[in-house]
């Protein structure tokens, strides 16, 4: 038979049910903790239509049910914190990405005007790392230079020398053709083809007969410019031959 009780902490009336005897349960108005007594033990007893009192069916809580606890809401509110620190940082990040150039400013920010100017910006562009500068000043120096080697340039032959691979080539500057050799070593991992120093006398060492083959090739060469070949000036007319002056004798 349903008893009624009242809540140990608040005192507010509580309708007790024989189910839920021995169970933890929680006051439905101050959420005080209790384990409900048999009805014997309650407060007070009475029908279970009398009224005023709350059904304990609502305020009961399994065993099991965990009790709240001040580490955990800690915890989360850390939990919190961090990923918004982590946000704001990761945008920080991705707004240096976005609004500064990691080439560097070029050669806007360096003067040039004179050459004590330039001495000091190539060095300040050198200590800066300034990628975006060193292209536009290579650029600007050497563009009808480069343009010229490259709309001229000709692979005439190839050679293997220990792994490596020497080019022959030929190209014009300032319309003189040149004849060099350049050397290529291909890295294993990438797969791609870098230029490597290997002048002749390296070479001779091991392959004189490609050192010789080089040599001869650096060593052609092009006029700048052919000798205009001018007809030799004419002769001078000779000189009219003069009448022989008379002899005069001393005793005439």
């Amino acid at each position: 038979m349903p008893a009624n009780m009242h809540c140990p902490s608040c005192g507010t009336p509580i309708r007790i049910i024989e189910e839920y005897v021995g169970r933890t349960a929680r006051c439905p108005k101050c959420d005080h903790a209790f384990v409900v007594p048999p009805p014997g033990d309650a407060v007070s007893t009475s029908s279970a239509t009398e009224g005023g009192f709350s059904d304990l069916g609502r305020a009961a809580a399994p065993r099991t049910r965990p009790t709240r606890s001040s580490s955990g809401s800690f915890l989360r509110v850390t939990t919190v914190i961090l990923a918004g620190l982590g946000c704001a940082l990761g945008g920080t990040a991705l707004g240096l990405v976005l609004f500064r150039d990691p080439l560097g400013g070029g050669m806007k920010r360096y003067r040039f005007s004179t050459p004590k100017d330039s001495l000091i910006s190539q060095l300040q562009i050198e200590q800066n790392k300034d990628i975006r500068a060193m292209m536009e000043l290579t650029a600007l120096g050497n563009d009808p230079k480069v343009k010229e080697k490259l709309r001229t340039l000709e692979v005439r032959k190839e050679a293997d020398w220990k792994g490596d691979k020497i080019l022959f080539i030929v190209y014009e500057d300032k319309g003189v053709k040149k004849y060099e050799t350049t050397a290529f070593e291909r890295d294993v991992d990438s797969g791609v083809w870098f230029p490597k120093y290997v002048s002749r006398f390296d070479v001779e060492n091991s392959d004189k007969d490609l050192a010789e083959r080089m040599r001869a090739w650096e060593e052609q060469a092009e006029p700048t410019k052919a000798e205009p070949n001018f007809p030799p000036p004419p002769a001078a007319p000779d000189a009219p031959a003069l009448p022989d002056r008379p002899r005069l004798d001393k005793d005439n």
